[in-house]
């Protein structure tokens, strides 16, 4: 919402200057911390909740269990108190806007802003989950970009630790509807996964400018949360790839077990695709953006097309074997900018000559068959005829074998088929040969 000057007042230690966003539980003010001099956020529970000490022990739960964090993706608090009529809890003030006053600029964020902001809000979560609380109302009017770079969390206003149920039971609902997780809709028990969702719904509707659960009624929201299959990113947005649809699966899963586990895991997973953009200072982009997100997204959509550019032209000069690469970078230099000239001509050329290619590699695989069959085909036939003349065919068995008369008395087996027959020869074509008579002894002639 838009800054408004109100008359100046004081609560206790702190001048109030200016309302800069209001709630259903409560408003904020930008004031001054007299002891120090120096700007903070006022919080103020309305005045028709203090008198329900439901909302007063909720306000000043807030206080305590956001106090108990120090962590830079977290607002800080700096006092709570009661001064007459008032609850306040005073906070650092944050010079920035949060994310849904930022939507209503701009449809969607380039990937790498989007990919920074999931990362950072993790990363705060990931802090106050190993501290024991839960947040419960993860949306962009909690998510903040200040104009020094920072990504903070706001408003632990529903905030819990794992074990307390003292604020509320099973069967209640907390949280902002079109941001609940699956077992928040549900009035179900929840943990700290409940966030790990919610953050996936906020990073789904940055990168597409949509949200992946509608409905126009409160019911209408919570049935599509619990049935419902959202559109996959990459279907409303061309330049998402699979890795990164893949994380945001994975934080929206309603199966409460499929989901990331932990923040931990999905900032190792984001830092992984933010590998793929070289991001000189990550804070500066952020507070480039922040300041003027139109024209930081066309540099950084004009940054794309360079870099797609000349990863193609390299993979260009590398060769044949890196033309399919070559094609890929030239149609990501199409995603980001579809009337790209040197893009259009460089594929046209590339996939014609591509088919040319496979033409020329069919036509060359078939002249080699053909070439190594007229030399192979001579040898065979070759082969062959010599096999034919020299008489190398299957021998007659006559040949091999000879047959003796019965009435030899000395004969003994003799098996001459080559090695190879041996099991093969019938036992009745087994010859028999006789022993040769043994010499006569001569006599010599006496002397």
């Amino acid at each position: 919402m838009e800054k408004t000057s109100i008359a100046k007042r004081r609560i206790a230690n702190f001048d109030i200057h200016e309302l800069i966003g209001s709630g259903g539980m409560a408003n904020i003010y930008k004031g001054i911390q007299l002891s120090l001099d120096r700007p903070v956020a006022l919080k103020l529970l309305h005045q028709h909740l203090t008198i329900n000490e439901d909302f007063v022990y909720r306000f000043e739960n807030e206080a305590k269990q956001a106090a108990q964090l120090a962590h830079p993706n977290i607002v800080a608090i700096i006092d709570f108190g009661h001064h007459e009529k008032d609850y306040f809890i005073a906070m650092e003030y944050i010079d920035g806007q949060n994310l849904k006053e930022i939507m209503t600029r701009v449809k969607s964020m380039p990937l790498e802003v989007a990919l920074l902001i999931a990362r950072e809000v993790a990363n705060g979560l990931k802090y106050a989950h190993s501290n024991g609380l839960i947040h419960r109302d993860i949306k962009p009017a909690n998510i903040m970009l200040s104009s020094d770079g920072r990504v903070v969390i706001t408003d632990f206003g529903i905030a819990k630790t794992h074990n307390d149920l003292s604020i509320t039971q099973t069967g209640q609902t907390i949280g902002s509807p079109a941001y609940m997780s699956p077992e928040q809709a549900a009035g179900r028990p929840i943990d700290h996964r409940c966030d790990i969702f919610s953050l996936g719904i906020v990073f789904y509707e940055i990168i597409t400018g949509e949200r992946p659960f509608k409905g126009d009624t409160y019911q209408e929201m919570v049935t599509s949360i619990i049935s419902e299959k959202p559109v996959p990113p990459s279907k409303l947005r061309v330049d998402v790839n699979e890795e990164i649809e893949n994380i945001i699966h994975k934080t929206i899963t309603k199966d409460i077990e499929s989901r990331y586990q932990d923040a931990d895991e999905l900032v190792e997973n984001i830092n992984q695709q933010l590998e793929i953009y070289v991001i000189p200072s990550q804070k500066k982009m952020i507070s480039e953006y922040l300041k003027n997100p139109i024209r930081t997204t066309e540099k950084l959509r004009v940054d794309r097309i360079s870099k797609h550019t000349e990863s193609a032209l390299y993979l260009l000069n590398l060769g044949q074997g890196r033309i399919d690469d070559a094609i890929k970078e030239f149609e990501s230099v199409l995603r980001f900018d579809k009337n790209n000239k040197l893009a259009k001509e460089k594929l046209d050329k590339l996939k014609a000559g591509q088919n040319d290619y496979k033409t020329a590699q069919s036509s060359n695989k078939r002249n080699l068959f053909l070439l190594l069959l007229t030399i192979i085909s001579p040898i065979i036939l070759g082969a062959m005829l010599f096999k034919f003349y020299s008489g190398d065919s299957k021998p007659d068995k006559s040949k091999l074998y000879t047959k003796v008369s019965e009435n030899d008395s000395l004969t003994t087996k003799i098996i001459k088929p080559p090695v190879m027959e041996i099991f093969t020869v019938p036992f009745d074509d087994i010859a028999t040969v006789p022993l040769p008579p043994p010499e006569k002894a001569v006599d010599k002639p006496k002397k």
